[in-house]
């Protein structure tokens, strides 16, 4: 299955080796690194002050690029020497970009859950970050307080909704103005589509629409029951207003990932919650966890600094004050085998569980064309608005699958 993607808008871009870091006269040299994850941020930098420490040789520089910038530092030749990804069909976008780091000393600890999402052609190239999971994220306390059991059915899901608005609280706090959020729902459908991976590659053959699964054609319904139960504007609110809304108890569920636990824990540290899978049938055996490596670090393979990039991915995965960043800064569920996990995320505790009891699904957009998850988004919020019918909606995807996906 080839996925140019993008990749080939930029050939009018003359060729240029990407430089990366370099060398000065004093002998450092300069290792540039993009991450652009919130709620890594902080932990990433202690993470760089620590190898600079040990490495009065090397100055890191990071900046706050994110994935949607990769094709603006591609085509501008200013791929820094170490980025990120989320694996998966980006694999094959960049791998001219990417060094092969089959054999890395840390190459063998890499958990079978984990290693799928770096691996391509039977080669390594990436170094995953952590282990994730997206849900719904529901107010431990409210729920205790009131006797509100976890659904596992939509039927159930609804009828919880029905209970909490009746006891006059907002159910949910729904931030359908961020594109790529609605675009997760989307991935929480698609994956219980039966035999998600032969439907992806039908949807590449263009073999397949999306009319064609009951799980996406009945997404909308349940889409609409989020909406009734939710904050009177949904699409009011994005990141920073829903997780307000929910640390400070005005709503008892937000449909989000367990990524949000930082900030949330900011703004309420007393906060007691879980997550759970959002049921999307009347089959419990469906209600699982999208649970996936979350993100990978790459080597640009045209870096001049190639060796102090391999360097730092080597001393992430074996250094102890490395490690206790990672997992207590940072607060990363390990990718390592051999590492456990040492933070107090609680929404982590509720992906541990599921994926302990095997209840979890993989995530499926990062297996879709660059950009379709945020378009999918852009579509049901056209949905929300009336600007579209159920039926036009499905067509827009179908169409915009095609364009996205051609093989360019």
């Amino acid at each position: 299955m080839k996925k140019k993607l993008w990749i080939t808008l930029f050939l009018v871009v003359p060729f240029v080796l990407f430089a990366g870091g370099s060398g000065d006269r004093s002998g450092k040299v300069t290792l540039r690194i993009t991450q652009g994850q919130p709620e890594y941020q902080t932990g990433m930098q202690s993470l760089i002050n620590e190898y600079m420490a040990q490495h009065p040789n090397v100055i890191v520089e990071l900046d706050n690029k994110t994935t949607n910038d990769l094709p603006v530092l591609v085509a501008s030749g200013e791929l820094p020497d170490i980025f990120y990804t989320p694996g998966y069909s980006y694999l094959e976008t960049y791998q001219e970009y990417m060094l092969d780091l089959s054999g890395q000393p840390w190459e063998r600890r890499i958990s079978p859950s984990a290693k799928d999402q770096v691996t391509h052609g039977g080669k390594i190239y990436g170094q995953p970050i952590t282990i994730a999971g997206a849900g719904v994220v529901y107010n431990k306390k409210i729920f205790n307080a009131h006797g509100w059991k976890i659904p596992t059915t939509l039927t159930e899901f609804t009828n919880l909704l029905k209970t909490i608005k009746a006891a006059g609280v907002t159910p949910l706090v729904n931030q359908f103005a961020d594109d790529w959020l609605i675009g997760n729902y989307t991935g929480t459908v698609f994956a219980n589509i039966p035999n998600s991976a032969a439907f992806l590659e039908k949807l590449y053959a263009g073999q397949a629409n999306f009319s064609d699964a009951a799980q996406i054609k009945n997404s909308f319904t349940l889409l609409d029951i989020m909406v009734q139960y939710g904050q009177p504007d949904p699409m009011a609110s994005g990141w920073n207003e829903a997780c307000s809304a929910f640390a400070n108890e005005e709503a008892a569920m937000v449909f989000e990932g367990d990524w949000i636990w930082d900030t949330i824990a900011a703004i309420n540290p007393g906060i007691q919650c879980g997550m759970f899978a959002l049921p999307t049938s009347e089959n419990p055996a469906e209600s699982r966890l999208l649970v996936d490596a979350n993100y990978a670090w790459h080597i640009n393979k045209n870096s001049k600094i190639k060796e102090t990039a391999l360097d730092f991915l080597n001393w992430m995965a074996t250094d102890a004050k490395a490690k206790t960043i990672l997992l207590t800064e940072m607060k990363v569920v390990p990718t390592f085998s051999d590492w456990q996990y040492a933070a107090d995320n609680q929404l982590s505790m509720s992906t541990l569980e599921y994926a302990k009891n095997n209840k979890t699904y993989r995530w499926w957009w990062t297996s879709w064309p660059f950009q379709f998850r945020e378009s999918t988004g852009k579509i049901y919020q056209e949905y929300l608005g009336g600007k579209l019918t159920k039926e036009q909606a499905l067509a827009e995807m179908n169409a915009v699958w095609k364009t996205l996906s051609a093989d360019n």
